[in-house]
């Protein structure tokens, strides 16, 4: 279980980053793709709800990270 320390919400961005536990935490920053309407996810291919990098750090020091896409609707 990993609790915030930090959360940031600006117009389309979205960052947070946990509390280090058993010295693991992790970081995201991300944005909601801009997009005229909502596509709903009944035809490939879908739009993710959110984009952006989440990365694992163990002892202050990236020890994974990967590009995420979050989908709403489970595309």
């Amino acid at each position: 279980r990993f609790e915030f320390a930090r959360v940031a919400v600006n117009n389309r961005e979205i960052s947070f980053e946990t509390k280090t536990n058993n010295g693991i935490s992790y970081q995201f920053v991300g944005d909601f793709p801009l997009s005229a309407e909502y596509i709903l996810c009944d035809r490939p291919p879908c739009t993710a709800d959110l984009e952006g990098k989440l990365k694992k750090l163990k002892n202050g020091k990236v020890i994974a990270e990967l590009d995420a896409k979050f989908y709403y609707n489970g595309c």
